[in-house]
């Protein structure tokens, strides 16, 4: 939507303690690790295919350069993505990653303020825009979108 002219400023990737997504946005680092089991089971992944769409976007479109990289991680488990390219993601994307007990704490919030049974899933994407501060900033003026 953002390529195609959409209002969109930033968006914002919310996710749990399997945080590849979190990790490559906000560093480069594209590390495989050991996948853990959370309260937000629909997160429980270790590497997010869109993110592969993602850094072909961000490297305008350059196919060679991301296969490249998706090469090296499939055979090191690990790859850092080059400078020029992480800017690229960060102009567009913001992330953070969100720990089972602040999910938890998230969705007890919620019910007691609003009596609103908040899915986990959910409660990350809230989680995220009420307690991270690039997270809030990144949504100022109503042009942030938020991506579980």
């Amino acid at each position: 939507a953002k390529r195609l002219g959409g209002a969109v400023g930033r968006i914002v990737c919310a996710t749990n303690s399997n945080d590849v997504v979190h990790r490559t946005i906000s560093r480069g680092d594209m590390s495989m690790r050991a996948n853990q089991q959370t309260v937000s089971p629909a997160m429980d992944i270790q590497f997010a295919y869109n993110v592969e769409r993602l850094l072909y976007f961000c490297s305008g479109g350059d196919a060679t350069a991301v296969a490249a990289l998706m090469a090296t991680l499939e055979a090191d488990r690990a790859v850092a993505l080059p400078p020029p390219l992480l800017h690229a993601v960060q102009d567009t994307f913001v992330s953070c990653a969100v720990s089972d007990a602040q999910t938890l704490q998230t969705m007890r919030e919620v019910w007691a303020a609003d009596g609103y049974a908040l899915d986990p899933h959910s409660a990350i994407g809230v989680h995220a825009l009420d307690h991270v501060e690039s997270v809030r900033a990144a949504c100022e003026g109503g042009r942030g979108v938020c991506v579980l």
